[in-house]
């Protein structure tokens, strides 16, 4: 057990751990109430003991320090507290003093971004504008009775004028009735002399017509007995004619070889028939156009076309009959040719058609073979494009995920950054805000003792004088 001086006694101590050391030097003499002294202040301490000193040493330091770093926190809260006092002295003095000081137009140019002021310009704006449009009534009220005082003079010269206009009117249409009056009288008599003459002429032709009338009746009579005697002559005509049609049928069917001569002197039969007809009728007009009046001439004359187009139809008719039968031969003769120029047609295209098939089979296998290796030229580009672009998105995920790291670093600075400032910011933002306000009162003011000056009346400067500021809406 080793034995512990206490701090009290160190320096008594360090005399007697000298003890023993000098014996060569200058012997002291202890005495014996001395020696009881220092024994008496001798204390023995344990190890139990000396961890409990220790631990009271150590609780005493903490304490000590406790309170040194409560004290320590006092005095910053105060200096806290007096720094915060003396920036708020300084604040209101400074506010005071820009609530004072006048207001200038380069405090407002620097400050265009307040709502406040916005507001109070437009409101400004706006009253000036209710003034404006005030004056513009009264001017439009003031013309609008110009204009009634000028309506009403052009109206009394307008109603003067259409009385004048009226009563020359009446004048005018009075001397235009007495000229109408002269003139109905004049084509009155013009009317009676005209239908006299009318009924004068009346009379000439009825007498004529009835002459006219007389000898039309008996040239009629005459016209009809030899249109019975034609119509007996066309019925022969066409009997011999369809017993002509007949025996050519007959012969037809008897002889094909003899047909074309039979057809000739057929043809030659009706033309000669058609030509007798033609020139007994020619003669039959030419003497009943000497014979026949103007009315009796014109029926005569219709009379000849309808016998002659009877004629043409019975010709005709041959004529198709012939033209029939020669286009059935040739139409026959035609057919025959045309089935066989299309037999040949069919069997030159069928040839190049198989020779197209054959050419189309081989160029259809140089296509194949041609898409073929295009086709694995297009696997080999794809699989290179989809591992680049696999090469390119790892590439891009390592540069994100780098991306990320350095943001977070960044905005971990900001942060502590932001945290830092942030008490400062406080205080400069509501030391903006209040100024911001006081400015935009001036303002306010400043307009609203202008408005006044210039005669704008209180109802539209009301919104104005109780619009209320602060820093919370400045």
């Amino acid at each position: 057990m080793g034995v512990k001086t206490p701090p009290l006694q160190q320096k008594r101590a360090a005399a007697t751990r000298m003890a023993g050391k000098d014996i060569a030097g200058v012997t002291k003499v202890v005495a014996q109430s001395e020696l009881e002294q220092i024994k008496q202040r001798a204390v023995i301490i344990t190890d139990s003991v000396a961890r409990q000193m220790k631990q009271e040493h150590e609780a005493q330091q903490a304490a000590t320090r406790h309170e040194s770093q409560e004290r320590k926190r006092r005095m910053m809260d105060k200096e806290i507290a007096v720094r915060a006092r003396r920036e708020q002295s300084a604040m209101e003095m400074e506010l005071e003093a820009d609530r004072k000081a006048l207001l200038t137009d380069d405090e407002v140019q620097r400050h265009p971004h307040l709502v406040s002021l916005r507001k109070i310009n437009s409101l400004a704006l706006q009253a000036s504008g209710y003034q404006l449009c005030d004056a513009l009534k009264g001017h439009q009220k003031e013309r609008q009775q110009m204009e009634a005082r000028y309506n009403n003079i052009h109206d009394s010269i307008m109603e003067r004028d259409r009385i004048r206009d009226i009563q020359q009117r009446k004048s005018d249409e009075a001397e235009a009735h007495t000229k109408r009056m002269e003139a109905r009288q004049v084509l009155e008599e013009q009317i009676a002399e005209r239908q006299k003459k009318a009924m004068w002429e009346e009379e000439a032709k009825a007498i004529e017509a009835q002459k006219i009338l007389k000898t039309y009746k008996q040239y009629e009579i005459e016209e009809q007995q030899k249109l019975e005697q034609h119509r007996e002559r066309a019925k022969e005509i066409t009997r011999q004619v369809a017993q002509t049609n007949d025996r050519i049928r007959q012969m037809k069917e008897d002889a094909i070889a003899r047909d074309k001569q039979e057809e000739l002197v057929a043809a030659a039969y009706l033309r000669k028939k058609g030509l007798e007809e033609e020139a007994k009728q020619q003669e039959e007009i030419r003497i009943r156009k000497s014979k026949e009046l103007r009315t009796a001439k014109l029926r005569a004359q219709q009379e000849k076309a309808q016998d002659k187009q009877a004629i043409q139809d019975e010709f005709r008719a041959k004529k198709a009959f012939e033209d029939t039968e020669k286009n059935i031969r040739l139409k026959e003769k035609r057919d025959r040719e045309n089935k066989a120029a299309l037999t040949q047609s069919i069997l030159l295209d069928r040839k190049r058609q198989e020779a197209f098939h054959a050419e189309q089979a081989g160029r259809l296998r140089d296509i194949d073979a041609n898409m073929d290796r295009i086709g694995r030229q297009q696997v080999e580009r794809d699989y290179q494009h989809h591992k680049a672009i696999a090469t390119a998105a790892k590439e891009r995920e390592l540069q994100h995920g780098e991306q990320l790291r350095q943001q977070i670093e960044s905005n971990e600075q900001n942060r502590r950054k932001a945290k830092m400032f942030e008490q400062n910011d406080a205080m400069f933002l509501k030391k903006k805000a209040l100024k911001e306000s006081i400015l935009a009162e001036k303002v306010r003011q400043s307009t609203l003792h202008k408005l006044q000056k210039q005669g704008v009346p209180e109802e539209y400067l009301r919104e104005l004088g109780h619009m209320k500021i602060n820093e919370t809406n400045a």
